[in-house]
């Protein structure tokens, strides 16, 4: 019942992210590197609208640190959260 208040609070933001020729070139990159395909994709697309990727998977985390280097901005969400970078 909380989740469902929470959930119906949230503003309804969306935004539609055109597919390029540079998230392509990362797409590539990091599904060479070893993400699946919808994760790379994901993590081409935050890349391209400047969003901070949040997953609590480190396998995952470890690859875009090592592929991307500073270009992804990318955390565990309970870090991020307690580090207070959203402010």
């Amino acid at each position: 019942m909380k989740y469902l208040q929470v959930y119906q609070n949230l503003p309804k933001n969306f935004e539609y992210v055109e597919v390029d020729d540079d998230v392509m070139t990362l797409y590539s990159r990091l599904v060479v590197c070893g993400c699946s395909p919808a994760d790379a994709m994901h993590v081409a697309l935050s890349r391209k609208v400047k969003a901070t990727f949040l997953t609590t998977d480190d396998l995952l985390l470890g690859i875009i640190r090592r592929t991307s280097g500073d270009i992804i901005i990318c955390d565990n969400p309970v870090t991020w959260l307690t580090r207070g970078d959203y402010v």
